[in-house]
C-alpha cells in the first residue's frame, strides 16, 4: 500500500463477517484485502496503519460477551495477538 493512493477500509456486515477493503482514489474501486472473520461478529471496531503503510493492526469485536480480539496482518491472514482490548494504534 505504500506510495499508492489507496485508503483501507473495513467492511463490517453485522452477524455475518468482517473484512479489509482498499478503496482506490484514482479509479474509484474498491478490492478485497483479507477476510477477517466470519459468523458471529459486530465487526472491525478499530484499525490503524504503520507510518510505512506495511502493517496493520485492528480490533474485532464479537457479538457475544467475548471480549474483543486484537489482530495483525501477516501473511494476508489476520492473526490474533491479544484479547479484551479496544482500541490499538502505531
Amino acid at each position: 500500500m505504500a506510495g499508492t493512493p489507496d485508503l483501507l477500509l473495513a467492511l463490517n456486515c453485522l452477524g455475518k463477517s468482517a473484512a479489509l477493503v482498499t478503496y482506490n482514489l484514482d479509479n474509484h474501486s474498491a478490492q478485497p484485502l483479507v477476510a477477517v472473520a466470519a459468523g458471529d461478529v459486530y465487526g472491525i471496531v478499530d484499525l490503524s496503519v504503520d507510518t510505512s503503510g506495511q502493517h496493520i493492526i485492528g480490533v474485532l469485536s464479537h457479538e457475544s460477551t467475548a471480549g474483543a480480539d486484537v489482530f495483525v496482518i501477516r501473511a494476508n491472514k489476520p492473526v490474533v495477538i491479544a484479547h479484551d482490548t479496544y482500541q490499538v494504534s502505531w
